[in-house]
């Protein structure tokens, strides 16, 4: 973590939180999360899915790190928030952006469906838009194996599933609302919908219903509403989009793996047609037309996740903005055999002063010294350390190899039962 600046906050949730970030030495800027630790498997989860996506509207994941109290996942950084926060300000969307955003889910779905992985929470918040205007595909804490059944879900899994549910029923399809069909290909196109009648009028589809019960109700079995304000070709989708049958849904026979455009159907083929020229080039930038390709085969999940042995987080020196760590115990100074320097003494010290130190410091725990001795010299080590500055110092120093020489020397000793000196 400390190859990385900080600096504001720029979003949070409920056990999570989001700030800006740079890699140090360049003008790469990142968004940094900072997630409690008690939801560690979630987001072992969600490192799992991200780990092997490479799309230009799917969020870059590109790290992970372990400390005291946190997660902390590293992942490009989109400047222009998310999709929520877009429609908060402007309330409903021309048209043209629709298509184009819309283009941008579509890629998007195309590509995590080609890797047999079902995104399942597709709402405005899920979504985030980088310099360019550009929609990623951001959120996959909900995301699942498209061969994972229902029953192989935790309790955990159930109730989040749960709370989605009730928060966003106008995004869930009417066979996951009636507990007759699980989640598929075509219930991410029915969110498809949803989040593009959203974009079109500002609001989720269904919206005047006042209590959630009558939402489900309408979403299962109330045609959806024509939009006055949006094309023929674009009610035409959305209606395609809502089908109440799953195998009526545009892509909903698992072609999910076919080109972007067609797994839309017809209609969003001849929106392209008449897109602006800015629109018709990124989509030509993400590689899709407006012709059928041939099916490509869905890859297995093993393939997308890395190992077991690569999902270990790795722990890392922690960094003073993000969290202080306290001395497992407090050394004597009074039964120290050296001078016990301070931070900024030792921080401000020159190179061979500082050696000389160090060899002061090894030769108290290396040497033939009682152990309460040793102990309390590494308590003083433990207690220099916690500073992100002087830490850097010495793992670079020369104490740190005689100690890694120290612990492989007692390490190879108690494997043989030998004693050592």
């Amino acid at each position: 973590m400390e190859q990385y600046q900080f600096y504001e906050e720029i979003g949070c949730g409920g056990f999570s939180t989001v700030y800006k970030g740079r890699l140090r030495r360049s003008v790469e800027f990142v968004a940094i999360r900072r997630i409690e630790k008690g939801h560690s498997a979630k987001i072992s989860a969600e490192v799992q899915v991200m780990h092997a996506f490479d799309h230009a509207n799917v969020l870059k994941f590109q790290a992970w790190f372990a400390t005291t109290n946190h997660l902390w996942v590293i992942s490009e950084y989109c400047a222009g928030g998310d999709l929520r926060r877009l429609l908060l300000q402007d309330g409903s969307l021309p048209e043209e952006t629709v298509l184009s955003f819309g283009l941008d889910v579509l890629a998007a779905l195309h590509y995590v469906h080609s890797h047999g992985v079902l995104v399942i929470d597709l709402r405005p918040t899920s979504m985030l838009i980088n310099e360019y205007g550009v929609l990623k595909l951001a959120d996959f804490g909900h995301a699942r194996c498209m061969d994972s059944p229902l029953s192989s879900d935790n309790e955990a899994t159930i109730q989040r599933l749960a709370l989605l549910h009730e928060l966003s029923p106008s995004y869930i399809a009417p066979e996951l609302l009636s507990r007759i069909g699980g989640y598929s290909a075509a219930s991410d196109f029915w969110a498809l919908g949803s989040l593009l009648v959203e974009m079109a009028t500002g609001l989720p589809p269904y919206a005047n219903c006042r209590r959630a019960e009558d939402m489900v109700q309408a979403a299962m079995f109330a045609p959806l509403p024509h939009l006055p304000e949006s094309s023929e070709l674009l009610n035409d989708l959305l209606q395609r989009l809502h089908a109440k049958r799953a195998a009526d849904r545009p892509d909903a026979a698992a072609t999910a793996a076919a080109d972007a455009a067609a797994a839309a159907d017809r209609s969003l083929a001849e929106m392209a047609a008449t897109a602006t020229a800015a629109a018709r080039e990124r989509l030509k930038e993400l590689g899709a037309t407006t012709q059928p390709a041939a099916k490509a085969a869905l890859q297995p999940l093993s393939r997308v996740l890395f190992s077991p042995a690569e999902m270990a987080i790795r722990p890392v020196m922690l960094n003073a903005a993000i969290e202080k760590l306290e001395p497992t115990g407090q050394y004597e100074a009074r039964s120290l055999k050296f001078r016990a320097y301070s931070l900024e003494e030792l921080l401000t010290m020159d190179i061979p002063t500082l050696e000389a130190f160090l060899a002061t410091l090894w030769r108290s725990v290396g040497g033939p010294n009682p152990v309460a001795e040793k102990e309390n010299t590494l308590l003083y080590f433990e207690a220099l350390a916690t500073n992100g500055r002087l830490a850097t110092v010495l793992i670079n120093s020369g104490l740190t190899g005689l100690f890694s020489t120290m612990l492989r020397t007692w390490f190879g000793c108690s494997r043989r039962s030998a004693p050592c000196s």
